[in-house]
């Protein structure tokens, strides 16, 4: 319609003097017009109802007459802007039939003037239609660099400041973003920049040169007194009951395995007053639990400021203590950490705590993780050895511990340490705040770390000299205001310079400089700030490492996850470096005191130096660079370990995996897809499938926030539904709304998984929702047919694109699930019997017959498993029946011989090859007799070499993982604890039985 409404001589005069009147020469009066006054807009409405033809008919006119008044292409893309959406595909009709119409009445120049404006209109609607289907943050950038100046830009970034504010668009300009025209790759870097600044994370700008100083920069970070407080936790006594998986168990056998704390991979020098101290208290908390009220386990928080040396205080006493054997019974030491935020994460501890007192089973490490041991049935087991020191480093949240604290048995003292003060106080224990070294404590450090001691002593109120040569020393120690990791730092510093004090003092005054001359700019460190003073000390150690790369790799750690460990391998992997050289570079750090050594390849940044290096990361605008690497580096780890299940492996790297994803979530959400997808077993294996589910809620609700497209939005969908289901098995979850719940989930993710655009992710959708259905058949109160059916036809629309030319070993598997299906309809009243058992057979062979043709031996093996029971339940006659009208040939040995005929050994292999989880294998050897567990071990090694030989490498790596397991479980039966093991999971076994 044209924009002059009045002026269209097929409208009323009665109507056309009315918008007169209004004052209508374009759209925007127009629109405020029929605001105005809403009987003007229904009349319009009315007039343009009733002659729908003629207006389009006279807007189309109008379009072709301006659409062959175009001149060039700036002119076009106004045109295409002017242009309804609706119109744009009978436009480009119109047109080609102008064309057409042309040709056929030989009129060239018409054509040759209509054709190449058709085809740049097409172009610019295609590529709006492409651009239409993009991601929302691809769409946004893209108008970001397509605004008219900066001022615009600007207002754009205000406006989609959720898309263009995540790094992901960032990245995505930066390594995207390209262009041929040299205007255009001027503007594509301007913006890129203007980015940069808009969301802050431009490199922060060289600071001016200061003004030398006139006073000497001291520091002193002694912040706290020595206030002492009691704790104490009510833990009653007695009893040999243990909670192992919810049931309670009487017998399990005793063996004590007396706990030590780890050794200190780097020597320290003890705080004598502080550990003395921490004695004291400890002696008088003690005596003060004899009473005759109730005993109660007794506490005590090591408190301080971050890096004066709260941790080695408390680890030189926990070594003391085990080595005195003050507490006969041993000393526990668990490290936590920043990470450590919800109680669920305490069963892992439990867990360790528990094997202390029962040697686990004497399973290995990922079948004992099955085991869910409650807080009472580890207090319980710690009761027969009470006279223990437990003592959590580094502790964040009292919550968190609360199922650790209500372990300890009764007579166990707890320590803890602790970075805040108020959670120390909230604790209701005593209280000890570690301060600054001493004089004689820092020249016993000097000594310790240069093998050399400065001919000097220390008195209480000073120094005296011995040598004045030494005196290079003292003012080192004095610089860094006595600060324990500060003059470890200035000490790695020297060892560098050389072997001796002729080449350590010149390195110590120049670095005594930076610190009196103010030459380090001061970083923003938050509330790890320690003084000016050590930052210069760690500057200066920072600027002497020995290159570019070296620094770049210090300052990148800042972007692991806080006071968490991690591997050599994935330091590697973030740097983009080899293995070899990643252990060369971290060894130099450890040497150097900028890292701790944690032993067994794995590494620790102390939190004072990483604020440090993250304060570099953001003053070089490198901060989100370095976490993207991290974060790629931990999901492809996470997803590799996924792909072999060696999930546990994975464990100790949890707390790197929640920083990354955290992060992921608010700037790449694919990548934090990626991670919560990877750790989704881990997290369900070790007791954290309810974090894995606040992790999809979160997934969700941020995808649902605009942030993601319709493929990204329907895996967010997917992933909650995904977890959803593994909610509804925990106890204490409404397990049929939890299904539910899933089912609606996969819904919402069958909204954007469309048959044409997706087919494959649309059918395992559909698989996952049969899946779902089905588990809610089995449910009191469902009805169980109508729950049924709709499975059926999902799995019928699964199938419409899991075919076997486009996935074979999908559609193979769903036949399986299909036999099932197939014969759970079988048993219901109201179906029919004998066609249901047919179907189920038909599909049972259907998957045998491509199991075969793909050679997978694993599941041939279960899908013959499958038949024989379908056999056993519908009878041989139906069974050979279908056999041969599928033209499936003889009956094989397997399928000939009936299941009374089977031999022991034949069942028991063929019930080994379908164990899919460590639980299962767990329950399978549970079934297994003794005399069978030899026989059996033979008959797998024997389809080993059979496999082998066929070269099926595959099947021979699953038999030999899962023999690996079965023999895992019965060594550590044959220790002398198989009955107390048959005896768990007899019961394990038959609770199952009766909730069926």
């Amino acid at each position: 319609m044209p924009n002059d409404v009045s002026s269209q001589p097929s409208l009323p005069d009665e109507l056309q003097a009315r918008l007169a009147a209004a004052g209508v020469s374009d759209d925007a009066s127009l629109a405020a017009a029929l605001q105005a006054d809403p009987s003007l807009a229904a009349d319009l409405q009315a007039f343009i109802e009733a002659n729908a033809a003629a207006m389009a008919g006279i807007a189309m006119a109008a379009l072709l007459a301006a659409f062959a008044a175009v001149e060039d292409s700036q002119q076009m893309m106004d045109f295409w802007r002017s242009v309804p959406a609706g119109l744009e595909e009978p436009l480009m009709e119109a047109v080609a039939a102008l064309i057409a119409d042309a040709e056929q009445a030989g009129d060239a120049d018409t054509v040759a003037h209509l054709r190449p404006r058709l085809d740049g209109f097409r172009q610019i609607h295609e590529a709006a239609r492409q651009a239409d289907e993009q991601p929302p943050v691809v769409q946004a950038v893209i108008a970001f660099v397509q605004a008219e100046d900066d001022g615009a830009a600007e207002a754009l970034f205000a406006q989609t400041r959720t898309l263009l504010q995540p790094y992901e668009a960032q990245r995505l300009l930066d390594e995207q973003a390209t262009s041929d025209d040299p205007a255009m790759l001027q503007r594509i870097t301007e913006r890129r920049a203007l980015l940069r600044r808009l969301r802050g994370a431009a490199p922060t700008p060289p600071p001016p040169t200061p003004s030398p100083p006139q006073t000497q920069v001291t520091g002193d970070l002694y912040q706290a007194g020595r206030d002492q407080y009691h704790f104490s936790a009510h833990a009653e006594s007695g009893g040999t009951a243990s909670v192992v998986n919810n049931l309670f168990i009487h017998n399990l056998e005793r063996r004590w395995l007396k706990p030590a704390p780890p050794v200190l991979e780097r020597d320290a020098v003890p705080r004598t007053a502080e550990m003395q101290a921490v004695l004291d208290a400890l002696a008088q908390r003690e005596s003060v639990a004899i009473t005759g009220q109730v005993a109660k386990a007794q506490a005590l928080a090591v408190q301080g400021a971050p890096g004066v040396g709260k941790t080695t205080l408390a680890h030189l006493l926990a070594r003391q203590l085990a080595a005195e054997e003050r507490y006969a019974d041993g000393v526990i030491w668990q490290e936590l950490g920043p990470d450590f935020t919800r109680p669920e994460q305490a069963q892992a501890v439990l867990r360790q705590w528990a094997g202390y007192a029962t040697g686990f089973f004497g399973l290995p490490d990922n079948l004992n993780k099955l085991f869910v041991f409650e807080p009472e049935g580890v207090r319980s087991l710690l009761a027969e050895h009470p006279r223990l020191l437990v003592v959590l480093d580094n502790v964040w949240s009292l919550a968190a511990i609360a199922p650790l604290r209500a372990a300890l048995p009764a007579g166990a003292h707890l320590l803890i340490t602790t970075r805040q003060r108020d959670l120390a106080q909230k604790l209701g224990g005593g209280l000890v705040a570690v301060g600054l070294l001493s004089r004689a404590e820092a020249l016993a450090l000097c000594e310790l770390r240069l093998g050399w001691r400065p001919a000097v002593a220390a008195a209480d109120d000073g120094w005296v000299s011995e040598a004045a040569g030494d005196g290079w020393a003292v003012e080192l120690a004095q610089g860094v205001g006595l600060h324990a990791l500060g003059l470890d730092v200035a000490l790695g510093v020297l060892h560098r310079y050389g072997d001796g004090p002729a080449d350590w003092a010149p390195a110590a005054r120049r670095l005594i400089a930076a610190v009196r001359g103010g030459q380090v700019e001061r970083l923003h460190l938050g509330d790890d700030d320690p003084g000016h003073n050590v930052q210069a000390v760690i500057r200066f150690s920072y600027d002497a490492l020995p290159d570019d790369e070296a620094r770049r790799r210090l300052r990148t750690l800042a972007a692991f996850a806080p006071e968490a460990e991690f591997s050599t391998a994935l330091a590697a992997a973030a740097w983009g470096c080899a293995e070899e050289s990643a252990f060369e570079t971290l060894t130099g750090f450890a040497n150097a005191a900028l890292l701790d050594r944690l032993g067994g390849g794995a590494w620790r940044q102390h939190g004072l130096l990483r604020a440090f290096g993250l304060a570099l990361l953001r003053a070089a605008g490198e901060q989100e660079q370095a976490a993207a690497a991290h974060a790629r580096a931990y999901r492809d780890a996470m997803r590799a370990a996924d792909k072999e299940q060696r999930y546990h492996q994975m464990l100790p790297a949890m707390a790197q995996l929640r920083h990354a994803f955290d992060w992921a979530l608010a700037n790449d959400l694919e990548l934090a897809l990626d991670i919560a997808t990877g750790c989704a077993n881990v997290q369900k294996q070790f007791g954290l499938t309810r974090e894995a589910g606040e992790w999809s809620e979160r997934l969700l609700a941020t995808a649902q926030a605009g942030r993601a497209g319709p493929a990204t939005l329907a895996r967010a969908f997917g992933h909650r539904a995904n977890r959803l289901s593994e909610l509804a098995t925990l106890p204490g979850e409404d397990r049929r709304q939890r299904l539910v719940e899933a089912l609606a989930a996969y819904d919402e993710a069958l909204r954007h998984y469309r048959p044409d655009t997706a087919p494959l992710d649309y059918a395992a959708t559909q698989n996952n929702r049969a899946n779902r259905l089905s588990e809610l058949a089995t449910l009191p109160g469902e009805a169980r047919r109508q729950r049924l059916v709709e499975a059926l036809a999902a799995y019928d629309e699964a199938l419409r694109h899991y075919r076997p030319d486009t996935a074979p070993l999908d559609y193979a598997m769903m036949q399986g699930n299909l036999a099932n299906l197939y014969r759970a309809l079988s048993e219901i009243e109201a179906e029919n019997q004998p066609q249901r058992q047919r179907q189920s057979l038909i599909a049972v062979f259907t998957a045998l017959g491509y199991f075969q043709q793909v050679g997978h031996a694993v599941y041939i093996t279960q899908a013959q498993r499958l038949a024989l029971g379908l056999r056993e339940a519908f009878g041989t006659q139906l069974f050979t029946q279908v056999w041969s009208e599928m033209g499936m040939g003889d009956l094989p040995d397997w399928a000939d011989q009936s299941a009374a005929q089977q031999t022991p050994l034949d069942a028991l292999l063929n019930a080994f090859v379908q164990v899919q989880s460590a639980e299962q294998m767990i329950a399978f050897w549970q079934a297994v007799p003794s005399e069978m567990e030899e026989p059996l071990i033979e008959a797998v090694e024997a389809l080993m070499t059979q496999a082998e030989e066929e070269g099926d490498q595959e099947t021979m790596e699953v038999l030999r993982g899962r023999l690996d397991a079965f023999r895992q479980i019965r060594a550590g039966a044959a220790t002398g604890r198989s009955q107390g093991v048959r005896g768990i999971l007899d019961r394990l076994r038959g609770r199952r039985r009766n909730a069926r």
